[in-house]
């Protein structure tokens, strides 16, 4: 439970307009990137993401439009593009 407190405590330092990477909040709140599976984007700048069992779209799909209001835009191989790369990832987090 501490560590999810953690995931939620760094995923709201991320500034709206920006993401960050599996890898990034691994390392912020394990201190290794092999605890990878935690939240935002894959570290090869793909959506991610897994299936909701149900309901309305694909959770990568939802993901893909909530990320699109905040200025993330994915190409249609659901890849963050690569003019957005250098300055959408968030990898500032304080403790």
């Amino acid at each position: 439970m501490e560590n999810s407190l953690n995931v939620y405590r760094l995923c709201s330092q991320i500034p709206k307009g920006q993401v960050s990477t599996y890898k990034c909040l691994a390392i912020a709140v394990y201190g290794s990137p092999h605890y990878s599976r935690l939240v935002v984007i894959n570290s090869n700048f793909s959506l991610g993401g897994f299936a909701t069992g149900g309901g309305k779209g694909s959770w990568p799909e939802v993901k893909r439009k909530k990320l699109a209001s905040e200025g993330i835009l994915f190409n249609d191989r659901g890849y963050l593009r690569n003019d957005l790369r250098e300055k959408a990832i968030f990898n500032d987090f304080s403790d």
